[in-house]
């Protein structure tokens, strides 16, 4: 994933508050009591000092509801985070504003799900999720926003170091990283699944999904075994597939896409349907443009027609 300049765009535009900013409103809520990990904000204090004070601590912002048990949950798994992150000094900041008390900031928001989180950087308000995720995921996904603040001189302390847009990444797609490094592929699908289901056809989670099930069909078998088969069985979709994997996961792409489209090419029914599909799943692991692709699209329409 990459950062530049410009907003990402699963966020489309920043959340402009500039409307709010005009508006003069008593505070409504103030800093939860006893030194607790959260700051509890209206749309007073969020304009005037949250946002302000993004240029100096990247500021993770939850929009919940008393109503909502998902929402409680969501803020003390946060809180502890927060308490866990902060000991030695200050890397993020919590604030959480309750929607049934500040709905028309909730909507300036663009607020459509209780609770959702947000991020704000060097004043720059972009979406995380809105739903309770498990404690490591959120966790990965806080350490993200710290070191996307970091690199544009968002670090806690004011070094007037001019502030830029952020880019952040999609969350899901940082948790898919994450999974796939560690190994668990089943979760790197159900990630990258979820970012294709808000956002379909996004490339980076399409050619993301295609390889995690390539690393999880070829986890499940042995390699030798594989090769061993698809010559002991020329006319095996399912063994010329599998072999085909392999060939992609040790670099050698265009003999893996050359196997699938000669048996493509050579078969007809059922078996010739498995191949295509599989084929077609393999191509999502290549960038549109890289020559191998294009080569490969080019011979298997002839194989087809």
């Amino acid at each position: 994933m990459s950062i530049s300049g410009g907003l990402p765009q699963q966020f489309n535009r920043a959340i402009d508050l500039s409307a709010l900013a005009a508006k003069k409103t008593p505070p409504q809520d103030s800093v939860s009591a006893g030194g607790s990990a959260r700051r509890d904000v209206d749309e007073n204090s969020l304009v005037k000092e949250i946002i302000p004070g993004s240029k100096q601590v990247p500021v993770i912002l939850v929009v919940w509801s008393p109503r909502s048990e998902e929402s409680k949950l969501l803020v003390q798994a946060l809180e502890a985070l927060h308490r866990k992150h902060n000991e030695a000094s200050q890397s993020w900041s919590l604030a959480v504003l309750n929607a049934d008390a500040q709905p028309a900031v909730a909507q300036a928001l663009r607020v459509a799900t209780i609770p959702t989180v947000m991020a704000i950087i060097a004043e720059q308000v972009a979406p995380l999720f809105d739903s309770m995720i498990p404690a490591d995921q959120l966790e990965v996904v806080l350490n993200k926003v710290v070191e996307l603040a970091a690199e544009q001189g968002v670090t806690g302390i004011s070094n007037g170091v001019p502030n830029e847009r952020v880019i952040l990444d999609d969350p899901d797609l940082v948790i898919a990283d994450q999974a796939l490094e560690d190994g668990d592929f089943q979760g790197a699908i159900t990630a990258f699944e979820k970012v294709l289901a808000r956002k379909p056809g996004d490339p980076e989670a399409t050619q993301g999904l295609a390889n995690a099930k390539l690393l999880l069909r070829t986890s499940l078998a042995d390699s030798a075994s594989a090769q061993a088969a698809a010559i002991a069985n020329p006319e095996d979709v399912i063994a010329q597939a599998l072999a085909a994997d392999f060939e992609i996961l040790s670099g050698q792409a265009e003999a893996a896409l050359d196997r699938l489209i000669k048996f493509i090419s050579t078969n007809q029914g059922a078996q010739r349907d498995i191949a295509r599909t599989h084929l077609l799943e393999l191509f999502q692991n290549f960038a549109p443009t890289e020559p191998i692709l294009i080569a490969a699209r080019s011979a298997l329409s002839k194989a087809l027609f």
